[in-house]
């Protein structure tokens, strides 16, 4: 391993003292499993969809509040 040193904020340091005593280990440990935690890969269930669907439109993650938004608009209208 490598050293890091951190200069943290007062409230992230307690925090950090906080979770370390919560799960009975040192400040080094807890930080590296909390990062480790933060940085590994997440389980997502729609990760494989990911550049496999196409749309009439290339604005989509630009505008999608306003797609959702007409959708549930148009199912609203409809009753």
């Amino acid at each position: 391993m490598k050293p890091l040193t951190l200069q943290l904020p007062e409230h992230i340091r307690r925090s950090l003292e906080a979770e370390a005593r919560r799960s009975n280990t040192n400040l080094e440990d807890c930080a590296i499993a909390l990062l480790e935690s933060m940085l590994a890969p997440q389980d997502d269930p729609l990760a494989n969809l990911i550049g496999t669907l196409t749309a009439d439109t290339d604005d989509i993650a630009d505008r999608h509040d306003n797609y959702l938004g007409d959708a549930i608009q148009g199912e609203f209208g409809r009753e």
